[in-house]
């Protein structure tokens, strides 16, 4: 069942919104990145089974829809309520930054670019945050944690597991 069908499962405010978007720009095919960007502010991210609908509704083909998504570089697959992103820029890759991955990737059962089956933390590559001089580099939702180290992982993940809200699954 698609989230179309179902409303994936969130409130029922998302699927009204996602209807209020559609019905609004109905038949205007040059709202196209309007309607995308509202769909990704809506829901965080632009669903797959999402895209058919729009393109219908907006008279475009579904080849344009994807062109959308991906010129804007939005997300097509929900982001953790955590995003974790390891900088492997230059200076943070000879600094350890690879150990620094391969623990949050043994911590979290989890690759690059993957989300936890919790909904909890998505975990990213970074190339560089500006922040050479304090590497290695982890951006946890835009907070800079500077200096990491392996064994500092588990004390990150466990103040975030604390902070959690639940998710909408």
């Amino acid at each position: 069942m698609s989230m179309m069908q179902d409303g994936g499962g969130c409130p029922a405010n998302h699927r009204a919104g996602l209807e209020e978007i559609l019905a609004r720009y109905a038949r205007q095919p040059a709202h196209l990145p309007l309607v995308i960007q509202k769909i990704h502010e809506l829901l965080g991210h632009v669903p797959d089974d999402v895209l058919p609908r729009v393109a219908d509704v907006l008279q475009v083909t579904l080849a344009d829809v994807y062109a959308a998504v991906y010129q804007h570089l939005l997300a097509r697959k929900p982001a953790g309520q955590h995003v974790i992103y390891v900088c492997e820029g230059t200076s943070c890759y000879l600094r350890g930054a690879r150990q620094i991955l391969e623990e949050f990737v043994a911590r979290l059962g989890v690759q690059p670019g993957e989300t936890t089956p919790d909904g909890l933390f998505s975990l990213e590559i970074g190339r560089c945050f500006g922040a050479c001089a304090l590497g290695p580099v982890v951006v946890v939702d835009q907070e800079v944690y500077p200096r990491m180290e392996p064994q500092k992982v588990v004390a990150l993940l466990e103040k975030y597991r604390q902070e959690a809200r639940p998710a909408c699954h």
